[in-house]
């Protein structure tokens, strides 16, 4: 009993609708058509959602093809493929620049008939709601555009940044595309610019709102470029905005909005960290700590804390490497951050790791802020072998529930760690407390010990587990050396 708002597309022609029929001579197309159809049900061959049809076509007839489901609102990620009488491919392809749906220009290159092949390669469950709407255009009346943007800027407050469209036209038409910006952080304007008494009005580049930026009417990319202000005195933030590109094509006026670009306003940056070893790289062994000498250079006369953290995206793959956060005291320079290297490593490479720098600081309006500071370099170590190994017997462990079960292990120290060991077990999630074991302390003057496991009387726990025993001792009597071992158990009932 209440009203709806309902957006309607509305065109020259009218659809065709895509049939059931799994026969391709009743699929087949004459250009320039368009089709609406759904993947509703699951391709026997492909064992995924695929449409197809048959494209009667002349040699030299030049095509666009667009396969439209974003548009609409349908979750499908179609991709799209045409194939020659011979089977041979023509023409793949997936996503546009600026979206999951599809537009490609399609060249026929012999007379007869191609078949088109579409996909949906979301893994959406097959339904009449993944719906599609392939159009087949003459090249030279595909009149339409996309836009692209970059996912993200940032902007220094005080500063100015430029922001990069692209655009892509299809057919002749030749109006220009007007861009604005919508949905800006506080603070972020887009400056005019002084006119330049060469500059053609059609080429102008991007300035405010009130002279709205145009692109040029020449067809095919074009690229604009939008300056973009951030105020000094406001809070720094984050916002998703949207680039809008307004035209007109015969007659119709044409918006297009791209995907949402993560504009955030920022803080200079208060901090550098640098490796005190700036070239080559330290002798490392693996399941060791290394202590790596970092120098912490401060900026714009912060003062205060740096928190050291180790950067998410590295080098190469972290591949277990490990490194805690550490807060560096005000005024200090210079500090030795932890860094540990598992027993698995392989020594054929070196291991290289990134370091940022975090310092805590107000923006103009007291938000504190965290800003960061990338590391100057790297903190680079060459791998050689353990100092510590945790072994076990490969025999069969059987043992019931609600019982006990000893586990004879061995501890090898290379003689650069002439230190007790600790061993304990790893928790596992899986066994919450049902599994305890009381941690061993192995001396300097043995090698062997014995670990003894309680386990649980819980009926879930029957069945083949792996337990992981873990060694540790201090090296200098400060950085952890760790090696583990797993060993397999079979636990049954108290019935068996």
């Amino acid at each position: 009993h209440g009203d709806v708002a309902v957006k309607l597309a509305v065109g020259a022609a009218s659809d065709l609708r895509s049939t059931t029929a799994q026969d391709l001579t009743q699929r087949t197309l004459i250009g320039p058509t368009s089709v609406a159809g759904c993947f509703a049900t699951i391709d026997p061959a492909a064992q995924m959602p695929v449409e197809r049809y048959l494209l009667s076509a002349k040699k030299g007839d030049t095509y666009h093809l667009s396969v439209e489901a974003a548009r609409w609102g349908s979750t499908v990620d179609p991709a799209l493929t045409i194939v020659s009488a011979d089977g041979k491919e023509i023409l793949r392809n997936d996503d546009a620049a600026d979206s999951v749906d599809i537009h490609a220009d399609f060249n026929v290159p012999e007379d007869g008939l191609y078949e088109i092949i579409l996909s949906d390669l979301s893994g959406s469950k097959p339904s009449l709601a993944n719906v599609y709407r392939l159009a087949v255009e003459d090249q030279e009346n595909a009149s339409e555009f996309t836009l692209q943007a970059p996912e993200r800027i940032d902007i220094p407050l005080g500063g100015t940044v430029d922001l990069t469209a692209k655009t892509l036209r299809r057919g002749t038409w030749d109006e220009p595309i007007v861009l604005t910006l919508e949905d800006l952080p506080a603070g972020v304007t887009v400056p005019p610019l002084p006119a330049s008494p060469n500059a053609k009005p059609a080429e102008a580049v991007p300035s405010s709102a009130n002279n709205p930026p145009k692109r040029s009417k020449k067809a095919g990319p074009n690229e604009a470029k939008i300056t973009l202000a951030a105020a000094n005195n406001v809070a720094a933030e984050a916002k998703l905005a949207r680039l809008v590109a307004t035209t007109t094509i015969k007659d119709q006026l044409v918006v297009r909005r791209s995907r949402p670009i993560l504009i955030s306003t920022t803080l200079k940056t208060r901090c550098v960290v640098k490796s005190a070893v700036q070239d080559g790289g330290r002798i490392v062994n693996r399941g060791t700590t290394y202590p790596a000498d970092v120098i912490i250079e401060r900026l714009e006369d912060y003062n205060g804390t740096v928190e050291l953290q180790m950067a998410a995206t590295q080098q190469r793959q972290r591949r277990g490497i490990m490194a805690p956060n550490l807060v560096v005291p005000a005024g200090q320079a210079e500090v030795q951050y932890p860094v540990f290297m598992p027993e698995w490593l392989e020594t054929n490479l070196t291991a290289r790791m990134n370091v940022i720098g975090i310092a805590q600081v107000p923006d103009p309006l007291g938000n504190i802020r965290h800003i960061t500071g990338i590391m100057d370099g790297f903190i680079v170590m060459s791998l050689e072998g353990a100092l510590l190994k945790l072994t076990h017997e490969p025999q069969d462990h059987v043992v019931q529930l609600g019982s006990t079960l000893e586990i004879p292990l061995k501890v090898s120290r290379n003689v650069k760690l002439p230190e007790a060991v600790r061993v304990e077990l790893v928790p596992d999630a899986n066994f919450a407390d049902a599994i305890t074991c009381q941690p061993v302390v192995v001396p300097t003057s043995s090698q062997v010990t014995t670990s003894t496991l309680q386990i649980g009387s819980q009926p879930h726990l029957v069945g083949k587990r792996s337990i992981t025993l873990r060694a540790t001792a201090l090296q200098n009597g400060r950085w952890p050396t760790i090696a583990e071992t797993t060993v397999p158990i079979v636990i049954v009932s108290d019935k068996q």
